[in-house]
C-alpha cells in the first residue's frame, strides 16, 4: 500500500473515528501530544501545525489501517496463522 493524499485522508477519517468511538485506551503521552497539533489546513490537508511534528500520529494511523485491514479475531486464529507461517517456512 501506498500513502498518498487519499490514503492519508482516509487514514485521518479512520483515526478520528477510532479515537471518538474510543475503540481503545491511548497511553502514549508523546502521541497525545502530537494529537493536539495534528489538524487539517485550508487545503485540508491534515499534518502537525506549524513546526510541530506528527511521525506519532501517522504511525499510529498505519497501525490502525493494517488492523482494519488485516484483524485476528482472537487469538487462536493468530496461533493458526503462525503456524501456517512457520510450516511454509524451513528452518
Amino acid at each position: 500500500c501506498h500513502t498518498n493524499m487519499k490514503t492519508r485522508s482516509l487514514m485521518v477519517d479512520a483515526g478520528m473515528e477510532w479515537v471518538r468511538e474510543k475503540r481503545s485506551e491511548l497511553y502514549d503521552e508523546f502521541l497525545l501530544k502530537e494529537m493536539t497539533t495534528f489538524a487539517r489546513d485550508d487545503k485540508g490537508k491534515a499534518s502537525a501545525e506549524g513546526t510541530a511534528k506528527d511521525d506519532r500520529v501517522m504511525a499510529f494511523l498505519i497501525t490502525l489501517m493494517m488492523y482494519e485491514r488485516c484483524p485476528l479475531n482472537n487469538k487462536r486464529d493468530y496461533v493458526k496463522q503462525q503456524r501456517e507461517l512457520t510450516s511454509e517456512v524451513a528452518i
